[in-house]
């Protein structure tokens, strides 16, 4: 799911939807949803990996909690 979705951060009929729900308090919108789409790939790679998945799990709920001003945004 983490790669699937860290794919649309980058696609560019999709990417400017995920800017939009940036609050607007966030500074440079563009470059944190970059960040935020290497994250997710980043865990996502990490989590199949045996050795880095016990630190992937947690980075990967650290990472869903900090885009939750920009899923409560988008609602």
């Amino acid at each position: 799911m983490f790669l699937l979705t860290s794919i649309a951060h980058f696609a560019p009929d999709l990417r400017p939807d995920l800017v939009g729900t940036v609050p607007p308090w966030m500074p440079r919108a563009g470059p944190l949803v970059t960040v935020s789409g290497l994250f997710e790939a980043a865990g996502a790679i990490g989590l199949l990996v045996p050795a880095a998945a016990p630190r992937a799990s947690p980075a990967g709920s650290r990472e869903c909690r900090g885009r939750a001003p920009a899923n409560r945004r988008s609602v």
